[in-house]
This record gives C-alpha cells, structure tokens and sequence, in this order.
C-alpha cells in the first residue's frame, strides 16, 4: 500500500546535507533527540557528523546531570562553499538545463517537422497543378498570371483594418423619451493561461512529472508523531498513519526501533506498546505548533491518475500534428529511397521523423493502457485509507457492508474478523484495534512529562 520508508545508508556528504540545514534552522541548544526529530536521520548515524561539525564550526557540547548530550553552535555555522559543493551545484544546473532542453526540443521538433512536410506537400500539390502549363494555373477560372498586377489589385482593394480606441466599448440604448444614451458592453473575462506549448507536448508524451520527494519526510512524520504522542506507538497507529497493513506495520515499528533507538514493552492483554524515550528528550523551548506536521493516511489520499493535464482540444492539436508528420516521413522517405537519394536525405526526411512520431505515439499509448490498472489500485489505497479512519474513530463498532469490494481483503491485512448471523449477512469485526488503542491510551496517561526533562548542567565545553 505505501512505499518503504528510506533505507540505504547515506554518504557523510549527504549526511552533511541533511544536517547542517537542520542546525541552523534550530534555535539555541538542540539534543539528539531535536535533530533526529528534525532530520528523520537515525541518531547512530549521524552523531559523528554531529561531533565533526562541532569542531568545525568551533561548537559547544554540554550534558546534564543524567548524561543527556546537548549541542550548540553558539558562533554561527557559516562557511564558503567548498569546490565539492559548488561542482554538485553546477552539475544539478547542468542537468535541469538538459531535461529542460530536452522538454522543449520535442515540441520544436514536432513543429519544425510539421512546417518541413506541410512544405514538400504544398510544393507537390502547386507542383502538380501547374503540369502542363509554363506560368498559368488556371483554378476554377482564376488566373495567376505570376501573381503579379491581380494580386496588387486584390490586396490593395482588401478591407484594411483600421485602428480603434482600446477604451471600453459602448451601444447606444434609448431612454423613455427617445434620447440616446452609451451603456458599456461587458468587458469578457480571458481564460487563465493553461500550460506552455513545449510542456503540453512533454506531458502528451510523458505525463505531468511527479513532485520531487524527499526519502526522509515519511519517517520525520513518524517521528513527529512519536513526539506528540509520549514516545509510544502500537503496530494499528503505524498502519493507520502509512496506509499499510498490520504485517507491514509490525516491519516498520522494528525498521524504527532499530534506527531510533527504541523498545518495546508489553501490556496486560499482550499489546506490543513500542516506546521511544530518546525522542522526547529536548532542549527546544515546547512551544505548540499552529498545525500538527503528521498526518493520518486519510488525510494524504491520491488524486486519480491522469493521462496529462491537457485540454481534448489541445490533446487533438498535438495527435494531427505528430500523424501528418508520420504519414509525411513514411511517404517522403519512401520516395527519397525510391529516387535513390542519398542516405542523409532518407535518414533526416524519412527514417529518423517515422521513428520520432511513432515514439511520440507509442509512449502515451502504453501509458493509456496501464491507466485503468492505476486508477483502481489508486482507487483501492484511498478506500482503505476511508476504511483506517473509521477503525480509528471507532474501533468498537463492525463493519456492516456485506459485499462490500475489497472489505474481507482489508479485513484480513488489518487483522479482523468476519462474522455472520442467522441471515447469513457478515460484518467484521476489528478488536485488536479496539484492544491496542485502548492499551496505548493507558500507557501515555502513566507517562510523566517531568521524565524527559533535562536536568541541571553537570559539564559545559565552554567553561
């Protein structure tokens, strides 16, 4: 249902670029704790990054009387850039410069090839009208003697259009006595501007690009959970938040005790509570945020799947743009091969513009054809995204949708129950959720904010 969270380990240069923007968003002292809840990185891995940039920005470190550590940047975290850093930052414009080249040399090639066959094709057509007669195309009795004095004489007696004040335009009305008067016509809306040329053309082959994502962000959210909710979380929540299945869930809660330091305790009625003290530790000032930074699965559901963001009409456009161009390299290049012309013509006039328009084709046309697929796996993911909110929001009460599609698949991933009555109608039933959220709940009520203060200094680099 979701994707995993991140995984590979990260370079020290990466995990440089993780942290340092991190820290110096933090104002004051910040414990581990701070910045794996702000970076999602795990403490094991980025604590000798931590101690490397302490002595490079010449940082402070202290630790209270329970031997938490708390890190500072008192001076500041400036620094030039280092030839490493500006020759990743020239590569990354480098490459946007190409991907956008490239975006845009597919709609220049479509229209430059278009021009160059709607060319060969009206120099065929006056080709072919005028066989048979040296300067004189007679066209239903038209005579173009070389366009010469009858073509001055039809455009000089055409209508010129003549300038007109820019100002709001009026019509005349007349009152009760027959005066005259100017009512302005309504001035029409314009339509907002939709997409550029070249980025319909990209997207008609292509497909809108996706959002760049940051492999962190889900596990930062986990975190910011964590924070909220007294460092505790049961395998239901993990499922609730990420959309996933218990199985799924229980693999996340071991994939976060093991990078966050965590353990794991068990309740009364056996429910694993997973808790994660580390997290709570801060040197923050715990001022509420306006807006909670987690979200439910819910309230993150997909947007169905789109072949592009282009208008029919403009879909139309970009389809009889790129046909003409393939009818007009398979007849050209056949008649160039045919004349016997050389391999340059045949290639750039035949061979390369059939392949390019039969690409352009070809790719929208597979995508087309996953569509439907897509837009039901889509469909099913907000489903039981619906399904997760009302087992959070009461996981007391059976679901009663006998028939319901998908319902004995989600109750069997989230670990629930069918149940049939005398009439043979089944509801299902979910009472591990309805026993963990109630044991997590007792859990977080014993927890005692006081815990995860931090004591008095007992030692300070500076002093």
């Amino acid at each position: 249902m979701a994707t995993e969270l991140q995984t590979e380990p990260l370079s020290e240069p990466q995990l440089r670029r993780k942290l340092e923007p991190a820290l110096r968003e933090m104002t004051g002292a910040a414990t581990l704790g701070d910045i794996t809840a702000a970076t999602g990185l795990p403490a094991e891995r980025s604590e000798p990054v931590i101690r490397a940039l302490l002595d490079e920005f010449n940082g402070r470190i202290s630790v209270d009387d329970r031997g938490q550590l708390i890190y500072s940047f008192p001076r500041g975290m400036v620094r030039d850039a280092t030839f490493q850093e500006k020759f990743a930052r020239l590569m990354a414009a480098v490459w946007s410069a190409v991907k956008m080249v490239y975006k845009v040399g597919i709609s220049v090639m479509l229209v430059l090839y278009f021009v160059i066959f709607l060319i060969i094709a009206v120099a065929l057509i006056v080709a072919l009208l005028s066989r048979g007669s040296d300067s004189d195309v007679d066209l239903g009795g038209l005579d173009f003697d070389g366009c010469g004095d009858g073509c001055a004489q039809i455009f000089f007696w055409m209508p010129v259009p003549i300038p007109v004040d820019s100002g709001p335009r009026h019509y005349v009305r007349r009152d009760r006595y027959g005066r005259p008067y100017a009512v302005p016509v309504p001035q029409r809306q314009r339509k907002p501007r939709g997409l550029p040329f070249w980025l319909r053309v990209y997207e008609y082959v292509f497909g809108p690009d996706q959002p760049a994502t940051d492999p962190l962000a889900d596990e930062r959210e986990l975190l910011a959970y964590l924070r909220d909710n007294q460092g505790l979380v049961t395998a239901v929540e993990l499922a609730a938040l990420r959309g996933i299945s218990i199985e799924q869930a229980e693999k996340l809660a071991l994939h976060l005790m093991v990078e966050h330091n965590g353990e794991v305790d068990v309740s009364d009625n056996g429910t694993l509570i997973y808790r994660f003290d580390d997290l709570l530790v801060s040197a923050q000032e715990q001022a509420a945020p306006a807006e909670r930074v987690w979200r439910w699965s819910w309230e993150r559901s997909e947007a169905e799947p789109k072949l592009n963001r282009n208008q029919p009409g403009e879909n139309a456009t970009i389809t009889f743009l790129n046909l003409f161009n393939l009818i007009g390299a398979a007849a050209v290049g056949h008649a160039l091969w045919t004349a016997g012309a050389g391999w340059g013509a045949v290639i750039g006039l035949g061979i390369f513009p059939f392949l390019f328009a039969s690409t352009l084709f070809l790719i929208p046309l597979a995508r087309w054809l996953r569509l439907p697929g897509r837009r039901r796996e889509v469909a099913q993911r907000n489903q039981w995204r619906d399904w997760l909110r009302r087992l959070i929001g009461q996981p007391t009460q059976a679901f009663l949708y006998d028939g319901a599609p998908g319902l004995p698949e989600f109750t069997a991933a989230m670990g629930g129950a069918e149940v049939r009555d005398g009439r043979g109608l089944a509801s299902y039933e979910f009472d591990r959720w309805a026993q963990e959220l109630a044991d997590v709940a007792a859990a977080r009520a014993q927890v005692d904010p006081l815990q995860h203060r931090l004591g008095p200094i007992a030692y300070d680099s500076d002093e």
